[in-house]
């Protein structure tokens, strides 16, 4: 506790003593002044004999960003207002919240600067010293650039020019609404304003304006970290230093900065929905107002978090005068040049000041595990409570958290804040940038000037608390006054001798240096092997990787295959894509998600402009090979589920590496998705479709450039789940998709029947429009009005045009396929399946297609509780299969019949109870139309080998089981059978010899000897598949029985005949009764 008293007694001191000094400078000319004449006009500053420098505190560097210039770009000061500026004590700070005294201080006229030196020009000598401006740091909510914390004399008498200042803080430095004209980024542009001035005017004080070190800690060191990634900003400086912090992943920019904006509008009493009048509520609000209220504007996700950033920086669309206009992790995989050294780290005990808040709520850590994910993971919904505990596992092991297991508790804290994304951005620059000269350092030295710990009373913590290192750098009213020979006062001086170093030398210790007692050694880079395939829109750099069995492949990730579907191309069908707008394009990661709505959270994210790609493969041609000539290997092209609401082709859930073990070239998608896909309003030239035609392009793409990646394009096999089952039995139906493809895919979802299509589309679509404030009658109008929402507010609102009839479904997908009204050359679709499945003879394609005994656990987590309402109310059970335009249907007798047969006539067990609805729900919504399909194909396409499957198998890697909270359930949940095929990050652990990898062998040979040889039993091992799997046999046309032949997989796959007989029996009969035109 006497740590913590003495750092407030050194706070009280030091603030008393800065405001007197300020006081009597005011009124009192220092006793030794020294001049300077700049571009505006002529500085007075302070020579501080006694110690060798001068210093000139408090001179504006641009125009006060006040009343029109409010959140705007600073403006160039022109000329000082003074003929003469006394520059003897700080300037304003920026206003903001003082995260000490819990007071507001500072005012919105605060861009000021601060310059020391140790020697001004002269007529007989320009000592050109090394340059070093510092950015403070304070989480881009506080701080300033003053010397009570920041103090260069020590830099200053190792001859370096020093430059401090203060930047726009909070909402007036970093709210972004481009809609009204405000890009963001005001504070950042700040910063690049006064780079600019100290390249214009720092040669006046002695510096060298060719010689600038950019450094920073936390915030600052974040916002050096965006400036080195800056083309705008790197030609003002030559170095970077960045202490605890680095601007790698997405927590370094702001959370759905638009939303925020509009929300602080709304708290200063702003009732509307324009942007701009928004931006004029803000305009005109007292600054005092806007800083008090910017937590309340806090995105749900952030809430949680133990440290809160609201407004940060923001990546802006690419105009003149943008700082950020790439995510940085698409900017660090660029080359840059020149490259320029840099310097990051971080400190041993970056968690504790998470800690001060987190030790409030321990329990909350075991509660909500959820709470122990970094935010830069971003982990979707679906898997984070099960990658919390495999996370809080690693840490904790079986512990539960609380003060005994303090210690990994800081570790984590200090890995989740800092510590990775430092390591994250270090590894991506030695892939990456190979040519820059990076030093990493961990500083472990925990001394009597960690006065931020001893400030937050938590000196007794092991390690140095983020911010402390500062304290070894400048002078500081914090620091205690010590013996000279302290070991602080000689870390302080290894700290300052190498960072002087670096600034002069670009190297920390070189070696003209005789006071290194080590040399410190840059980061070596990584061998990485960075292919580039030429395609026809340009040239593709990808990532040579290596796979589980340990070869290598290559993947190319976020390959732009269409014109951003953006602006006049809003629900339209795609535009190809010519030429790439950069000569090479990298594809080391995925790129943005369609917009979509979280199936769990509701929350919107994503991109409009989503038309990416994703390719792998085992060999390029030209590499090393047993064969001759070009290697042409099977291609599978994957299209995601999601109830065409939702979804992504991401490696985080679909990483195809057992695929490509097995020689075959995968290709993932994202296509449109919700309203900005599947919105139909053709008497406005909107057909519909827009997001199975975005397959059909990457179709095209596949079909054009495929070779080049090693794949054959004669040799397509087009894979879906769910929805992305039901697209690819679509495009198997349709002549314009069927052309680039010659294997088909389906895992639980058919689209045969009219039950299946959008219901009621143009009036959707109308009603979506008259939801948006759309008060006409006209199509035209109303596409009008649906191209000025925002995309995330269609998306967000898209449940708002779901019919009376669809609210009483067990699954609702709003937005969907329709039959379109013309053959075009990208129509999908535009006659009934049922005619074309019946029409003898038409389909050639190989498929293979089945279900999960399980499917109808996702219908029982959509309907929560409310499933035991079907039961009460039977008429609810009939499915829409059997009811839709049937006039002679007695839903409520027809209800009785299906319960009897389900649920008996007897008492059942609450598991038998949810038991049986799941088999009812597997039937209505997946089994029955699987079936149906296959007896069809088996009537009337007598040259369509057919292979049908029954997924049966429920172990470890059933994820979605286990995410619903549906353990309880018998059978494979809905989408669980793509955890046995791909490999995602978040599987658990398990040995080469379960069930769960025999199940995930047996599968990925199956596929796989059905996409090279559109049979699924070649060459795959009798271990593994003891039988042959046979295909659907064929019956005639007018034959009135049906067997359906199926293998069950499971650990030990078989040959069955009417998987659940008396189910199928049952439906058939139902079928025949009410729909005999179907059967």
């Amino acid at each position: 506790m006497h740590r913590f008293v003495a750092a407030v007694f050194r706070l009280v001191i030091g603030l008393v003593s800065g405001w007197w000094t300020r006081f009597c400078l005011r009124f009192r000319s220092p006793s030794t002044i020294c001049t300077v004449t700049i571009g505006p006009g002529k500085l007075r500053g302070v020579t501080v004999t006694a110690k060798g420098y001068h210093y000139f505190k408090g001179i504006r560097y641009a125009e006060p960003p006040i009343g029109d210039l409010r959140f705007k770009p600073p403006v160039p000061l022109k000329t000082f207002s003074q003929p003469v500026v006394d520059c003897f004590v700080e300037g304003n700070r920026c206003i903001q919240y003082d995260q000490i005294l819990k007071v507001l201080i500072g005012s919105e006229d605060g861009l000021f600067l601060n310059v020391y030196t140790p020697a001004l020009p002269d007529d007989k000598q320009q000592p050109n010293l090394p340059v070093m401006v510092y950015i403070h740091g304070g989480g881009f909510k506080c701080g300033s650039g003053d010397a009570f914390l920041y103090d260069p004399v020590f830099f200053v008498q190792r001859r370096v020019v020093i430059v401090t200042f203060n930047y726009r803080l909070g909402p007036l430095g970093f709210l972004y609404l481009p809609e009204a004209g405000i890009e963001g980024n005001a504070g950042l542009k700040d910063q690049l304003m006064a780079l600019r001035w100290v390249n214009e005017n720092i040669a006046q004080f002695g510096g060298d304006p060719q010689c600038v070190t950019l450094f920073g800690e936390s915030a600052g060191a974040k916002a050096a970290f965006l400036h080195y990634l800056s083309p705008v900003s790197r030609q003002y400086f030559h170095r970077v230093i960045c202490q605890s912090g680095v601007a790698c992943s997405d927590f370094a920019l702001q959370v759905e900065p638009t939303l925020k904006a509009r929300k602080l509008a709304e708290c200063v009493g702003y009732t509307g929905s324009s942007d701009t009048e928004a931006l004029e509520s803000l305009m005109n609000a007292p600054a005092e107002q806007l800083i008090k209220h910017q937590l309340h504007t806090l995105h749900e996700s952030e809430r949680y978090q133990e440290l809160q950033f609201p407004f940060r920086p923001v990546v802006e669309a690419d105009k003149p005068g943008a700082v950020l206009t790439r995510h940085p992790q698409d900017a660090l995989r660029s080359t840059f040049t020149p490259p320029i050294p840099i310097i990051t780290g971080c400190n041993s005990g970056e968690g504790i000041m998470a800690y001060a808040n987190a030790k409030n709520h321990l329990n909350a850590y075991n509660d909500q595990p959820d709470r122990l994910l970094p935010p830069w993971l971003d982990v979707p919904a679906t898997i984070r409570t099960e990658v919390a505990l495999q996370v809080k596992g690693f840490y904790f092991g079986e512990e539960p958290v609380s003060r005994r297991t303090l210690m990994p508790l800081l570790d984590l804290l200090s890995d989740n804040e800092y510590v990775t994304a430092t390591l994250t951005a270090a590894e991506l620059m030695a892939r990456h940038q190979p040519l820059v000269p990076h030093y990493a350092y961990y500083f472990t030295f925990d001394g009597r000037f960690g006065n931020l710990k001893q400030l937050l009373n938590l000196s007794d913590l092991p390690g140095v608390s983020h911010g402390d290192d500062v304290f070894y750098m400048f002078h500081s009213a914090l620091n205690a006054t010590l013996e000279k020979d302290a070991d602080e006062h000689q870390v302080r001086d290894a700290v300052v001798t190498m960072w002087t170093n670096f600034a002069r030398h670009g190297n920390p210790t070189p070696a003209e240096s005789d006071k290194n007692h080590v040399t410190w050694e840059p980061v070596k880079p990584c061998d990485a092997v960075r292919p580039v395939v030429t395609v026809k829109q340009g040239k593709l750099r990808g990532i040579t990787a290596t796979l589980p069995n340990g070869t290598q492949y290559h993947y190319f990730k976020g390959i732009p295959y269409a014109e951003p579907p953006v602006g006049a191309l809003r629900f339209k069908a795609p535009v190809a894509l010519q030429r790439f707008r950069k000569p090479i394009v990298d594809c080391y990661a995925e790129r943005s998600n369609a917009v979509q709505k979280d199936f769990f959270s509701d929350r919107v994210s994503g991109s409009e402009s989503c038309l990416y790609l994703n390719v792998f493969s085992p060999r390029l041609p030209g590499e090393a090979d047993v064969t001759k000539g070009v290697p042409k290997r099977p291609v599978i092209v994957f299209i995601h589920g999601g109830g065409f609401m939702n979804g992504t082709g991401s490696s985080l859930f679909y990483n195809p590496e057992y695929f490509v073990q097995e020689d075959v070239v995968m290709v993932t998608i994202n296509y449109r998705l919700g309203p900005l896909g599947f919105l139909c309003l053709p008497e406005a030239g909107i057909e519909g479709n827009a997001g199975l035609k975005d397959q059909l392009m990457a179709l095209r793409w596949v079909n054009e450039n495929i070779a080049q990646f090693g794949g054959d394009p004669e040799n397509v096999t087009l894979m879906g789940e769910s929805a992305g089952s039901f697209s690819s039995y679509l495009h198997m139906l349709s002549p314009n998709s069927r052309k680039y493809i010659h294997r088909v895919i389906c895992q639980s979802g058919v689209a045969f029947t009219d039950s299946f299509f959008q219901v009621e589309p143009v009036e959707k679509a109308r009603k979506l429009a008259r939801f948006f404030g759309y008060t006409g009658d006209s199509d035209q109008g109303a596409l009008e009005t649906l191209e000025q929402v925002p995309a995330h507010l269609l998306a967000k609102h898209q449940n708002e045009v779901i019919s009376e009839g669809e609210k009483k479904l067990a699954l609702i997908f709003i937005f969907r396929p329709v039959i379109e009204q013309q053959q075009t050359d990208d129509s999908i679709i535009t006659q009934n399946p049922q005619e074309i499945l019946k029409t003898y003879d038409t389909l050639r394609l190989p498929l293979l297609e089945g279900c999960n005994n399980g499917e109808g656990i996702l219908a029982l987590r959509t309907l929560g509780s409310r499933w035991q309402s079907f039961l009460k109310s039977p008429e609810r059970l009939v499915p829409v299969l059997l009811s839709s335009k049937v006039q002679n249907l007695d839903r409520a007798q027809v209800g009785q019949e299906l319960k009897r047969f389900y649920f008996g006539d007897r008492p059942l067990s609450a598991d038998q109870t949810v038991n049986r609805m799941c088999d009812l729900l597997s039937d209505n919504t997946f089994i029955t139309n699987s079936v149906t399909s296959a007896e069809w194909i088996a009537k009337y396409q007598p040259n369509a080998p057919h292979y049908h499957y029954r997924f049966t198998f429920d172990g470890r890697f059933s994820m979605l089981k286990r995410l619903f909270q549906q353990s309880n359930v018998a059978g494979a949940c809905h989408g669980d059978d793509l955890f046995y095929m791909f490999n995602p990050c978040f599987l658990p652990k398990v040995s080469d010899d379960s069930d769960e990898v025999r199940v995930r062998q047996i599968l990925i040979a199956l596929w796989t000897s059905f996409a090279k040889h559109g049979n699924p039993s070649v060459d795959v091992p009798t271990d593994l598949v003891p039988e042959k799997w046979t295909p659907v046999r064929k019956i005639a046309r007018d034959a009135t029985d049906f067997d359906l032949d199926c293998l069950e997989i499971n650990a030990a796959p078989r040959m069955v005949i009417n998987p659940g007989g008396d189910r199928i029996r049952l439906w058939r009969r139902l079928l025949k009764q009410y729909r005999s035109d179907y059967l």
